[in-house]
Formats: C-alpha cells, structure tokens, sequence
C-alpha cells in the first residue's frame, strides 16, 4: 500500500513539474512567476506527504488543483468561440 501511494505521488510531482516547465514567462510574467511558485508549494506538499505518511498535505494539492480545474473551466466557458456555440457544443465537464 505505502509503495503504491508513494509511486502515485511521485507521478503527481512529475505534473506538477511539467506545469512549471509548460508556464510562458513571456507571455505573462507575473501570472507565470505566481504559477511557478504555486507549483512548487504543491511539489513540496507532495514530497511531505510521502516522506512524514500524512494525508493532509496532499488534501491541500487537491483543493489547490481543484481551484484551478474551477479558474480553467469557467475562463473556458467565458471565451467560447461563435464557431462552438453555434454548433451546440459545449466546454464544460
């Protein structure tokens, strides 16, 4: 059991790593800077997960995930395009 929560977390760490090295710094600098360094709260989290065998930490990762699902999905909702309106499709889960 323990192998297999530890393996999981060190896939989510490898996300989260990804989404860093996925931020556009010129694009946004201070959205990405703030994007960096949330990344990173939430690597920490998941490495003080498996080390100490707490849950708690990465219930944070998940609220602070969902937060952002949350952000994406509505900015999707807002931006939708003519073209997908009018085919009656839609973006949200």
């Amino acid at each position: 059991r323990n192998e297999t929560i530890s393996n999981n977390l060190i896939k989510v760490r490898n996300i989260l790593a990804e989404l860093q090295r996925s931020l556009n710094f010129d694009a946004g600098r201070e959205f990405a800077e703030r994007m960096f360094a949330l990344y990173e709260f939430m690597i920490n989290q998941c490495q003080e997960s498996n080390v100490k065998k707490e849950a708690e930490p990465i219930r944070v990762v998940e609220r602070l995930l969902g937060e952002i699902r949350d952000a994406w999905a509505e900015m999707l909702s807002n931006q939708q395009s003519p073209d997908v309106s009018k085919a009656g499709l839609s973006l949200s889960a």
